[in-house]
């Protein structure tokens, strides 16, 4: 009990030292730094004596080492993230600078953290350190000595509630992420702005997924709060430790707006207030309520008392949640697997009983108690069977692929389909509204040729409205449509995108992202849409032309600033719409956004009716100016002192308080046109320039303003009022007008709080004043004002007062100078209750603008069309357009006579008399897929347009290219026609050799000629006229007219005719990969190209070999050449080395022959990227050649290796040396009795055992293990003799098989369509192939499959050399039919590394997984490591699998090397990895400088 009570007033410094250091990681903490965290850390400053004390047990300290830098560390002060605040807002300010300092992310490979400078450090030795004083210290290394924590110290500061164990769960990346918080302390780390977390994980997926695994092991803790970046707040995440986590309640600003207005909710009741009340007290503006009700904090608005007044209330959030929509924690589902019934009936059970909800993949595997990846796979082959749907949900910002039961999907197809239309529906109105302003502003430009200046007015106003069409973070997403994209869009998408053309349209515009979702989202009742997403939806549908966004730049006084519109896609830069919205915000931004520097004008410039004064703030003026001019003055006067009349005030106030009691509307024709200067508002009115004195001294309202004043000032008890002003002149001539007498004393009452509060005694609460100065006014009216402020009037009921002050006589004022008030004293300060002192808008300074502006007005929201009228008819406006004031002289505006109707009469009836006939709208339509297949390119309209006019203006001059463009869009809605170009376009795809010519060509000539358009349309015509021709005969021809279907007329002839093959399309495609059913000419010539160009893999080749591939390839067409080339290249398997074009030409022409140079990319040789292609080879290779020692070796990833590989072929025992031990700081052993778990993560270490080995053999090395191994023989099976076809044998035509073959020609059969032929059993049918491979009447063919194909049709699937010599291509052979071993080692360690990685794997998995080999290399590969005993291959038989059978295994076969390559399957042998490294070692040193 002693010791625990002593722990309460003492700290153990030595323990808060080492917690410091191990937080600053691997990179060390300098001394200045570690000197300034104990300071902070333990609220004091640290002493010489102190710091010496400290510096002693560091020195002494086995916990920490010291290294000596060379450049010094830089200085970083220590701050508090939660001190850095937003003046205007309150919230959490971005610090300029990272606020832990500078950071480099530099992990070390074999230890845990990262360290700039950790291979340039120098250890300095303890014993160095030891023996020197602290100053000593300090002045032979200064600021380049930093101190390091051990790992151990260094997981107990970030983990102190878990087991060290854990780091290996952790990645180099988690790890570092990890220490970056950690070193952060209680700031922690912020996911955007001026953070180091950018520097390890620049992508916020990527570091969403690093977090949530520190989330899950429970290391760090995620905090959702607003920080202020660029003058707008910002959602970020804030990152700590579990040991530094706060509640949400104080991780909120220490100081600011946010702080004062926590702290007075706290002493409140319920801790709630009024929101209106805290706005009139000065704590909240109602701008920034309005911000921190969509602001993430501890602050909720809410509706409470029977006036449904909102108040704001103080909250503490649950700090179990991240305040993160993405993370919303789900409750897992019950386990409910049947034993005995087949997991895919189970699986499908469960879909249907979920119904339209649908599951996901995770509640799949919940629910039947499986793996995710098991639960994948059957949702995958439920998915290709059609037994379920998908359909994407969206869910906060995550997507979630949801599985719906076929036979429930109705519903949602329904709804899906209707929204759909509803989209297509907007898209439709937008294109015929756009084509509609199209010609509008064709007329607008005719005008604006002959109006100059409204030309000049409109290029003017352009320069500040911008049109984006891409958004900022979408630049490579710019392709994507929303209508037109092969990925359908979710249901959520498709509703906020007809919501968003919808509302676009019925408002002509909207100004912002989230102002656009709140519209969107009350339309169609979705939530609102987070910012990200929605800009990914309008991307996409500016892609679709469906909107426009215009930028609008604005000019302030201090910067310009910037708005964005998003209008319909046929607003226009010029539209009026635009206009005025862009004259209304430069008008509010004069008003909002003044200069910071006013200059003061020589001139009078303004106009006197810009300032008035807030009631009460003129009372308050009127007093002060009173008391000065009676008490603390030189004026003259001809009262007795203290007494003062209306006549003798108003000449001595200054104008510019004149100007703020005169009521201007009643006084326009006097007062409102003077002008002033600043330096004339402090002048009195008696010493004011003439312009400006008599109109203002003449004005009756300010009298009168003036005299009420002076009332309500006799009313607060300020002055008396005298019924008999003649006792008080010293002169009887002076003129007598509403004398007073000014009081010297004044009382109040304290009423802060809720008033009126009869319990309480009103002289408690009084206070008193006396004006001995000017001072004494001034404190006076800040006290009234503070304490109105403070002051809540409830339960009373407020009436206008009537000024019922009473009189008195010269002689009785002095007795009533006490300062007694008026009234019924309920009001704010003891006044009478119909004074409102207690509304902050009674003592705001404002602007009053009674002279009108010229105010710009918008147009209303609704915009509709004009009933009866056609599409592009103007829209109603309830407001007048604005007029334009131009200034200086005014010029008499030319008078324009009235243009006659009749003319624009005439010009319908001229367009109306062009008859179309029958042969017009063909030709129409036919010039329609002319450039359908041409490709439309921008122009192309112009192209069919003009062409159209030359044929059809031939009969009729009046068919003009204008009016052949209206017809043609007319014809569009025609679906006789529709249906015409349907099956003529259908009909050209079967007569492809007619239009290869012309497929594309309108590109072409577009890229030939982009800046010279007349030049493209000239050129274009006539191709298009030649293939227009073309079209004609093809739409004369029989099948056109018989309408004889262009697929097939029956299923048998469909049958017939094509071959229908499963695939998914969940399955990643590779350019690289040549489909079963293709030709096999495309295969072999990829693989021909890939083994010319890894020719030069290690050199140039000669030039007698340049000309034999030259020759190689000449045999081969142009056409089949280029194509393989460019999936080659797509693919990334080669890259262009060089390019030369033709200099002759200075453009790019699509027909041009380039002379390029290929080389292996670098993606290719990232694949061979393995474990055996490393030192680990190497190493093992060279262990075996020498004499290992049988004791004493310490583990590694090579003796590891070899050891057990040995033991498991019977040829060693391994036997323990010395086993792994704790010992003490000392180097002692430690009993495990004597431990705690405290004690051994803190106090104690694991020195790591010795291993040995004993011999069950008489070899001396290991490698004389396989000294008998051949591995010459399997290396000449690889280089196959050439084949050749000259030789013509007999064959048995009455066998089946041949038969069978015969018919597939070239693309012979597969083992298992032999099979289902025969009927033959697995092993007859191989022993029978396999006699007709050694006859010579077929041969084993295939790249990505195996194929027996007759020998007389098997020459295409044969790289030709010469004229005689066939090869198979292989990436490893050259064109003499050699091994290039470098090459060929590469692969097969790949495959080898592959194999022991996933045992059992496929051909087909090896091939898919490296991408740049086929399963043909692969199989050779295979069989050489097979015959040097490195690996087995065996094929499996598996039988069909329906919804109802059983889950059975696949049963292993001995190999057949014609089974399919996804039959066959690899298992590593026992001793597979020293063997191989051995052979490798062997080969390449075997065959040093060989190809």
């Amino acid at each position: 009990m002693k010791n625990n009570i002593q722990s309460c007033f003492s700290f153990n410094f030595k323990s808060i030292l080492i917690d410091e250091i191990g937080l600053n990681g691997l990179e060390g903490i300098s001394l200045d730094f570690l000197w300034k965290r104990m300071g902070s850390r333990l609220s004091c400053t640290l002493t010489p004596k102190i710091i010496c004390k400290f510096w002693n047990f560091l020195s002494s300290s086995q916990s920490v080492s010291f290294y000596s830098l060379d450049t010094p560390v830089p200085k970083i002060d220590v701050l508090d993230r939660f001190t850095l605040v937003d003046e205007e807002s309150g919230q959490l300010l971005d610090p300029p600078t990272a606020i832990d300092g500078p950071y480099e992310f530099c992990p070390i490979e074999g230890e845990y953290g990262s360290s700039a400078n950790y291979k340039t450090r120098s250890l300095i030795p303890f014993e160095l350190i030891s023996t020197k004083t602290y100053e000593e210290v300090v002045e032979t290394y200064g600021d380049t000595l930093v101190i390091v924590a051990s790992l151990e110290v260094r997981w107990q500061a970030l983990a102190p509630h878990l087991p060290i164990c854990l780091l290996s769960l952790l990645s180099p990346v988690h790890y570092c992420i990890l220490e970056l918080v950690g070193k952060g302390r209680g700031n922690g780390q912020m996911t955007i702005g001026n953070t180091n977390l950018t520097k390890i994980v620049k992508e916020s997926k990527l570091l969403f997924y690093n977090r949530k695994t520190l989330q899950n092991l429970d290391l760090i803790r995620v905090q959702c709060v607003t920080q202020v970046m660029g003058d707008r707040g910002m959602k970020s995440l804030l990152l700590r430790l579990k040991r530094f986590h706060e509640p949400f309640v104080k991780s909120q600003p220490k100081i600011g707006k946010i702080r004062t207005l926590f702290e007075y909710l706290c002493k409140q009741p319920n801790y709630s207030e009024r929101n209106e009340k805290m706005i009139r007290m000065g704590y909240l503006t109602p701008h920034q309520s309005k911000r921190l009700q969509k602001t993430i904090n501890i602050f909720k608005f809410e509706e409470k008392d029977e006036k449904k007044k909102k108040h704001i209330t103080l909250i503490s959030p649950s700090d179990e949640s991240s305040h993160s929509e993405d993370e919303t924690p789900a409750t897992p589902l019950k386990c409910q697997y049947k034993v005995g019934v087949s997991l895919l009936r189970q699986a499908y059970e469960r879909f249907v009983d979920a119904g339209l909800k649908g599951l996901t993949q995770i509640e799949v595997a919940q629910l039947l108690g499986i793996e995710f990846y098991t639960s994948r796979i059957i949702c995958r082959i439920f998915k290709s069977k059609g037994l379920v749907s998908e359909f994407l949900e969206d869910k906060g910002r995550q997507r979630t692929a949801r599985y719906i039961a076929v036979a429930a999907t109705n519903e949602i197809n329904n709804i899906y389909a209707e929204e759909k239309q509803k989209l297509l529906d907007h898209v439709t109105k937008n294109r015929k509204r756009c084509k509609s302003v199209e010609s509008e502003t064709l007329v607008k430009r005719r005008k604006q040729e002959s109006n100059e200046d409204d030309k000049n007015d409109d290029d003017d106003l352009e320069k500040f409205i911008t049109e984006i069409r891409v958004l900022d973070g979408f630049e490579d997403r710019t392709k994507e449509s929303l209508i037109n994209n092969k990925k359908k869009p979710t249901l959520r998408q498709l509703k906020f995108a007809s919501g968003i053309l919808k509302v676009v349209n019925e408002r002509g515009f909207v100004t912002g992202y989230q102002t656009l979702s709140s519209f969107v989202s009350l339309d169609t009742g979705e939530p609102p849409m987070d910012t990200k997403s929605l800009k990914l939806v309008l991307q996409k549908l500016i892609t679709d032309d469906q909107i426009k966004i215009y930028k609008l730049r604005i000019s302030c006084p201090d910067k310009d600033r910037f708005s964005l519109c998003i209008c319909p896609p046929y607003v226009k830069p010029n539209d009026s719409l635009l206009k005025d919205h862009y004259a209304e915000l430069s008008y509010k931004a004069q008003m909002k956004y003044k200069s910071p520097h006013k200059k003061t004008s020589k001139f009078i410039t303004r106009p006197l009716t810009k300032f008035a004064y807030p009631r009460y703030m003129k009372i308050q003026k009127l007093h002060e100016q009173i008391v000065q001019l009676v008490y603390f003055s030189e004026h003259k006067t001809n009262f007795i002192p203290g007494f003062t009349s209306l006549n003798e005030l108003v000449p001595e106030i200054t104008v510019e308080f004149a100007l703020g009691n005169i009521l201007f509307d009643s006084e326009r024709l006097t007062c409102s046109n003077l002008k002033y200067s600043d330096e004339v508002l402090e002048v009195k009115l008696k010493d004011a320039p003439d312009n400006i004195r008599y109109p203002i001294l003449n004005s009756k309202s300010l009298h009168n303003s003036v005299k009420l004043s002076l009332k309500l000032l006799a009313v607060l008890g300020l002055i008396q009022l005298i019924r008999d002003p003649t006792s008080c002149a010293m002169d009887e001539a002076v003129y007598l007008n509403f004398v007073f007498y000014v009081n010297q004393r004044a009382k109040i009452l304290d009423t802060s709080g809720i008033w009126p509060r009869p319990s309480e005694s009103h002289a408690a609460l009084e206070k008193t004043f006396y004006f001995k100065s000017m001072n004494d006014v001034m404190k006076y009216w800040d006290e009234v004002q503070a304490i109105g402020l403070n002051t809540t009037i409830s339960g009373i009921k407020r009436e206008r007062y009537k000024f019922l002050q009473p009189l008195r006589n010269g002689n009785e004022v002095l007795e009533n100078d006490d300062g007694s008030r008026f009234g019924d004293g309920l009001g704010p300060c003891g006044f009478d209750s119909s004074i409102f002192i207690d509304m902050p808008r009674f003592w705001r300074t404002f602007t009053a603008r009674y002279s009108k502006p010229i105010v710009v007005k918008v147009l209303k929201s609704s915009m509709k069309y004009i009933k009866g009228s056609k599409s592009g008819a103007k829209l109603k406006r309830d407001e007048a357009k604005p007029v334009k004031k131009r200034k200086g002289n005014p010029r008499p505006k030319p008078i324009v006579k009235a243009k006659p109707l009749r003319q624009k009469r005439l010009t319908r009836r001229r367009e109306s008399a062009v008859k179309w006939s029958k042969l017009d709208d063909q030709i129409l339509n036919m010039l329609k897929i002319t450039v359908a297949v041409m490709g439309p390119v921008p122009g192309s309209i112009k192209v069919r347009n003009s062409v159209a006019k030359n044929l059809l203006s031939a009969l009729d001059p009046g068919k003009l290219a204008s009016l052949c463009h209206r017809r043609a869009t007319f014809l569009e809605n025609n679906p006789e026609l529709a249906h015409e170009k349907m099956c003529i376009l259908n009909e050209l795809r079967r007569h492809t050799d007619l239009i290869e010519k012309y497929e594309g060509l309108l590109k072409v000539l577009r890229v030939r000629h982009y800046a010279n358009l007349p030049k493209f349309v000239t050129e274009a015509k006539v191709p298009m006229l030649e293939l227009l021709w073309i079209i004609n005969q093809i739409a004369k021809t029989k099948p056109l007219i018989q309408q004889t279907p262009c697929v097939a007329r029956d299923l048998d002839e469909f049958h017939d005719k094509y071959i229908v093959s499963s695939s998914t399309h969940m399955k990643v495609y590779s350019l690289y990969r040549t489909a079963s059913e293709s030709q096999p000419e495309m295969a072999m010539l990829k693989e021909g190209i890939v083994m010319t160009v890894m020719l030069t893999l290690d050199g140039e080749v000669s030039e007698e070999t340049s000309r034999t591939i030259y020759s190689v390839f000449k045999m081969h067409q142009e056409y089949n050449l280029r194509g393989a080339i460019e999936e080659l290249r797509k693919s990334g398997a080669i890259s262009a080395r060089e390019k030369i074009l033709n200099n002759r030409l200075h453009k790019v022409h699509f027909n041009d022959i380039t002379q390029s140079s290929y080389k292996i990319s670098f993606s290719y040789r990232r694949r061979w990227i393995n474990q055996l292609r490393s030192r680990f080879s190497e190493n093992l290779a060279e262990f075996m050649i020498k004499e290992l020692p049988q004791t004493g070796l310490k583990g590694s990833s090579v003796i590891n290796c070899l050891l057990f590989e040995m033991h498991s072929c019977e040829t060693l025992e391994i036997v323990s040396v010395a086993v792994p031990v704790i010992v003490g700081s000392a180097g002692s052993l430690i009993q495990e009795e004597k431990m705690n778990i405290i004690d051994t993560e803190g106090k104690y270490k694991l020195k790591s055992g010795l291993v040995g080995w004993k011999s069950l053999t008489n070899l001396r090395t290991f490698s004389e293990l396989f000294k008998d191994c051949d591995f010459k023989e399997p290396l000449a099976s690889l280089t196959r003799s050439f084949a050749t076809f000259d030789e013509t044998k007999d064959i048995d035509t009455d066998d089946e098989i041949i038969q069978y073959l015969d018919e597939k020609q070239k693309s012979g059969g597969t083992f298992a369509e032999l099979k289902d032929l025969t009927g033959l059993d697995g092993n007859s049918l191989y022993e029978k192939l396999k006699k007709l491979e050694e006859e010579g009447t077929i041969l084993l063919v295939g790249y990505f499959d195996n194929r027996a194909v007759l020998k007389k049709y098997a020459k295409p699937w044969f790289f030709q050399i010469g004229d005689t010599k066939f090869i198979t291509p292989e990436p490893w052979l050259t064109l003499n039919n050699e091994l290039q071993y470098n090459v060929f080692t590469n692969w097969a360690s790949v495959i080898m590394s592959k194999v022991f990685d996933c045992p059992g794997c496929s051909f087909d998995y090896l091939s898919s997984s490296f991408e740049f080999i086929t399963t043909r290399s692969v199989q050779d590969i295979c069989e050489f490591l097979e015959k040097i005993q490195c690996v087995e291959l065996k094929c499996m038989e598996t039988c069909e699998v329906d919804l109802f059978s059983d889950d059975t295994e696949p049963e292993l076969i001995d190999y057949n090397p014609y089974q399919a390559p996804t039959e066959i399957v690899v298992f590593p042998k026992r001793n597979s990895l020293t063997k191989f490294s051995y052979i490798k070692h062997r080969l390449l040193k075997g065959n040093e400088g060989r190809t």
